[in-house]
């Protein structure tokens, strides 16, 4: 197993690429993109490389600060309950003094 302080992870793209293109010898991301590609068809592994890997994965579905996830579909009974737990939820919060002051400026405007 590669020493923890040498395991990395290398995401490279092109600007117009429809894919990008990962390698990793962390195991930690190691596993989560090999469980990835055995679930999702938009995670491929291209090669093992020793402890390592490398991965595709298509662009719509690679978010940079939030690694790698699929798109939601929500239906719309589904949206409704999110906003309407939402909603409850905002009507529980306690009042803080920033929204006062909020309260205060809209009020003044």
């Amino acid at each position: 197993m590669t020493a923890r302080d040498e395991q990395e992870t290398t995401i490279t793209a092109m600007r117009d690429d429809a894919t990008w293109s990962v390698y990793t010898s962390n195991a930690v991301h190691l596993r989560r993109l090999r469980n990835l590609a055995a679930t999702r068809e938009y995670v491929r592994i291209t090669r093992e490389l020793g402890e390592g890997a490398e991965f595709v994965i298509d662009a719509p579905f690679f978010h940079l600060f939030s690694a790698i996830r699929g798109k939601r579909a929500m239906s719309d009974e589904a949206k409704a309950a999110g906003a309407a737990r939402l909603a409850a939820s905002r009507e529980l919060r306690r009042p803080s003094s920033v929204d006062d002051a909020f309260r205060d400026r809209e009020g003044a405007s």
